[in-house]
């Protein structure tokens, strides 16, 4: 009894993490679009983009399949936002802390895998090769498209 009560807490905590990263980019788009960098929102849709590309893809190919892992879609989604999030410097608390909220992102994410495991939605490998793969080509579309911003939107 008591060990549903705590899998049902952990599955509400599961479900609300990627919802509120998804609130703080948001808000954060937001605040951007609000001092006129109106184009910042790509760097967001480019994020997601690349998220949803590969879970189509996989889902066409059977990537994962072929390694006996599952794409996860939770770990692609929630790392793309993390790295969308510590990339901003509008925000006043990453202007002055960036490293200890980057810190942080990375232990809420490390968490929230934790308890992705702990409820069987995913394995380790699969959570790991998702955040790899999806770590590196995020990271590449926003350099490619900081790149073709104007400069006032660099950042």
């Amino acid at each position: 009894m008591l060990m549903n009560t705590v899998k049902h807490g952990l599955a509400i905590i599961a479900d609300s993490y990627t919802p509120i990263l998804l609130l703080i980019s948001l808000f954060i788009c937001g605040r951007v679009w609000k001092q006129g960098y109106k184009l910042y929102v790509t760097r967001l849709l480019g994020a997601a983009f690349v998220v949803y590309s590969l879970m189509f893809i996989d889902k066409w190919l059977d990537l994962w399949m072929y390694m006996d892992l599952d794409y996860s879609t939770h770990t692609a989604a929630s790392l793309a936002m993390i790295i969308f999030i510590s990339k901003n410097k509008t925000l006043q608390v990453m202007q002055n802390n960036s490293m200890r909220v980057r810190i942080a992102l990375g232990i809420s994410l490390i968490s929230y895998a934790g308890i992705m495991k702990f409820l069987n939605y995913h394995s380790w490998a699969d959570m790991a090769s998702t955040a790899i793969v999806i770590g590196i080509i995020v990271n590449l579309v926003d350099k490619i498209i900081i790149k073709s911003l104007p400069v006032p939107y660099r950042s």
